[in-house]
């Protein structure tokens, strides 16, 4: 099925966009092949690359381009001056780019520029924001169409910190919490109706920001296509990597019971049943307790009504789902 994003005031809305790692404009162009009619739109990450001809690839674009030139002191790799840098971020909105990402503290330099073509950004590679209320004013005070905030998790509950900014913020946003912790913040975003999008990577490598997941996995594993607001969020826990072909196996079981949820990996020490009530407080309807945790052997699931814990054995997949659709159904 093919995706369709919701639009906002005549913008697009929770697109699956991909971040390019290419380093040259001909590798550019055949990604461009490889993502057309895959993805809503593509980030050009002018920073990776080696060269490149900008007029030749907005004129190529198979579909929404952002242009981002990020700089050495937000996790990029351009390394000459302001002026250089966002020049060409300059040229990008004046050759037709939809979207330019701009730093918050550069924003002074693409003056002229419609609010309606910029994403003022933010990223962390060390850890994520600790007031993200004040960093969100703070961005949309920028004169900003839409808001980005990327920090890096250490822990389930930040993918929860991220998605929180949604709900606070009247503008178009991508939020997200990267590394291994914060997976289900990229999955999640979509059940927000001002995700302008999601970044993913192509299904044949190159991963630009840790916990990027490939477009075949977001759309075909976690259903992009079918999440929405009334879409329930399930955590599967384990202590181990959680594999894609289980995910997968989970989500398409899922779909089967009718249920309208996603299940989402989530890696974490047993947790007690204090951390699961402040986990579903934060956004989760349920948990698939995988083999060892809370001290039980076998699988459970679990679930929250009136605060009180609900779990059930779920020895099998198809157990598991039956227990799915009795606690959420």
């Amino acid at each position: 099925m093919q995706f369709r994003p919701a639009m906002k005031s005549g913008k697009r809305m929770r697109m699956i966009a991909i971040a390019l790692a290419a380093e040259t404009t001909e590798a550019t162009l055949r990604a461009f092949d490889e993502a057309a009619g895959r993805v809503d739109a593509i980030e050009l990450r002018l920073d990776l690359m080696r060269e490149f001809d900008l007029r030749r690839l907005i004129e190529a674009r198979p579909c929404p381009v952002v242009v981002t030139n990020r700089p050495v002191r937000e996790g990029g790799k351009f390394t000459g001056s302001e002026r250089d840098r966002t020049r060409h971020l300059h040229d990008a909105i004046d050759l037709g780019a939809e979207y330019v990402d701009i730093e918050e503290d550069a924003v002074g330099m693409l003056g002229g520029v419609s609010p309606t073509r910029l994403i003022v950004s933010h990223h962390d590679f060390s850890t994520m924001p600790e007031d993200l209320d004040s960093l969100r004013r703070r961005l949309e005070e920028r004169g900003t169409g839409a808001i980005k905030v990327a920090g890096m998790a250490a822990r389930p509950e930040d993918a929860l910190t991220a998605l929180g900014l949604y709900e606070s913020t009247p503008l178009p946003a991508i939020s997200i919490a990267m590394g291994e912790h914060g997976v289900a913040s990229r999955i999640l975003a979509l059940r927000h109706a001002n995700c302008l999008l999601t970044y993913c990577a192509l299904d044949t490598g190159g991963i630009v920001a840790p916990g990027q997941i490939s477009v075949g996995a977001i759309r075909d594993v976690y259903r992009a296509e079918s999440i929405g607001g009334t879409t329930k969020a399930v955590g599967v826990a384990s202590q181990d990597p959680i594999s894609d072909s289980l995910m997968a196996d989970v989500n398409a079981g899922l779909r089967e019971t009718g249920i309208d949820a996603v299940a989402v990996p989530m890696r974490i020490a047993p947790p007690d049943e204090a951390r699961l009530v402040a986990l579903a407080e934060g956004g989760y309807d349920g948990f698939w307790l995988m083999d060892g945790m809370v001290g039980m052997e076998a699988a459970v699931f679990a679930s929250f009504s009136e605060g009180t814990l609900k779990t059930t054995p779920a020895a099998e997949l198809d157990d598991a789902l039956s227990a799915t659709a009795l606690h959420l159904g």
